[in-house]
C-alpha cells in the first residue's frame, strides 16, 4: 500500500509539472521506436533471406534497410558483451528463449544474444536517458522518488522486446490457424493428383505465397530439411514446434502415424481436411454465440442512460412546468 501510494504520488508530481512529463514522454516514445524498429529489422532481415531460398520465379529484392540494421544488432560487442553476461546458463532456458524467438519468426543463428543483449540494454539506456532531465525532475520530486522513476523505466525496458516478441508470435499463428486449412486442401488435391508428400508440400507452399507468408515460410523450411535429408518424422515435429499451434501439432501426428502404419496417405488428409473445416465454421458459430454478451455491456453502459433520458424528458419538462408555475 505504501509503494502503492508512493508510485501514485510520483504520477501526480509529474502530472502536475508539464515539461518534466513532456521530457519522460519524448525520451520514452524514442526508445521504445528504436525497440521497434531493431525488431522490426530484424523481421525484414528475415523475411529478405526467406525469399533468398525461395524458389524460382518467387523471390524478391532483399531489403537492404532490414538487413543493415540486423547486421548492426547481432555484430554489435556491446550486446555481445550483455548478452554473455545475461544468457542463462542451463540448455533448456536457452533452448526455450530460442522457441519463442523462432515462434516469432526470429531465427538467426544470433538471435538469442541479440534478444537477450538488447533487453539488458534497454534497462540501462531507459533510466540513462533521463539524466539530461534530472534539473527538471529534482523540482518537483526528491531522490528516492527519482529512483523509483528510473527503475520502472527499466523495468519497462527490460519487458518491451518480451511483449513485442510475444505480440508478433500471436499473430503468426493466428495467421497461421487461418490460412493452414486451405494449406491442407491443397495438399489433398496433390497427394490425390499422385504427388509424393515431399514434392506436395514444395508445390502447397509456392501456392499459398500469394496468399499466406507465414504459412508458405513454415512448409519451405520443412521443405528444405526434408531435402537437406532429415528424416520426415523429425521435419514434421520440428514443424509442429517452430508454430506452436495445435491443428499443426495434429497434422504432423497424423502424417508420422500414417508413414508408420502405411495407411492412406490422401485418405487421411481428407479425413482431417473436413475436420478441420468443421472446426473452423465451429470456431465461428462460438464467436456469433458470444457477441450478444459481449454487446451487453457496451449497451448498458452507453445505450440504456440514453433511452431512460429519452423516456425520461416529458415527464421532467411537466414537473418543471408545473414547478415554475407554483
Amino acid at each position: 500500500m505504501d509503494i502503492f501510494n508512493t508510485i501514485t504520488g510520483v504520477l501526480a508530481r509529474l502530472t502536475a509539472a508539464p515539461e518534466a512529463t513532456l521530457a519522460g514522454l519524448l525520451f520514452f516514445l524514442a526508445v521504445v521506436g528504436a525497440t521497434l524498429l531493431a525488431m522490426g529489422g530484424v523481421a525484414a532481415a528475415r523475411g529478405s533471406r526467406r525469399r533468398d531460398f525461395m524458389p524460382s520465379g518467387h523471390g524478391g529484392a532483399p531489403g537492404s534497410a532490414g538487413r543493415r540494421i540486423n547486421e548492426a544488432l547481432q555484430s554489435s560487442p556491446v550486446m555481445r558483451r550483455l548478452a554473455r553476461h545475461a544468457l542463462p546458463d542451463d540448455e533448456t532456458a536457452r533452448t526455450r528463449i530460442r522457441l519463442d524467438l523462432a515462434r516469432a519468426g526470429f531465427r538467426h543463428p544470433s538471435a538469442v544474444s541479440a534478444y537477450v543483449g538488447l533487453r539488458l540494454l534497454l534497462a540501462i539506456v531507459l533510466p540513462a536517458l533521463l539524466l539530461p532531465a534530472v534539473p527538471l525532475l529534482s523540482r518537483h520530486l526528491d531522490i528516492a522518488e527519482m529512483v523509483m522513476v528510473a527503475a520502472m523505466l527499466g523495468l519497462l525496458g527490460y519487458l518491451v522486446p518480451v511483449v513485442v516478441v510475444t505480440l508478433r508470435a500471436r499473430q503468426r499463428q493466428r495467421l497461421i490457424r487461418e490460412g493452414f486449412p486451405e494449406a491442407l486442401d491443397l495438399m489433398v488435391v496433390c497427394v490425390e493428383a499422385g504427388l509424393g508428400l515431399d514434392e506436395t508440400i514444395v508445390r502447397v507452399a509456392r501456392e499459398m505465397e500469394g496468399s499466406n507468408l507465414v504459412v508458405a515460410e513454415e512448409l519451405i523450411l520443412s521443405s528444405l530439411e526434408l531435402r537437406a535429408g532429415r528424416a520426415r518424422e523429425d521435419a514434421l515435429r520440428n514443424l509442429a514446434a517452430r508454430t506452436g499451434v495445435d491443428e499443426v501439432a495434429a497434422f504432423a501426428t497424423l502424417l508420422i502415424q500414417s508413414d508408420q502404419l502405411g495407411t492412406s496417405v490422401a485418405e487421411a488428409l481428407r479425413v482431417y481436411a473436413d475436420d478441420m473445416r468443421a472446426r473452423r465454421l465451429l470456431r465461428a458459430e462460438e464467436k456469433a454465440q458470444r457477441l450478444p454478451v459481449m454487446m451487453a455491456l457496451p449497451l448498458a453502459l452507453f445505450l440504456l442512460p440514453s433511452f431512460m433520458l429519452v423516456l425520461m424528458m416529458p415527464v421532467m419538462l411537466r414537473i418543471f412546468r408545473v414547478l415554475l408555475k407554483i
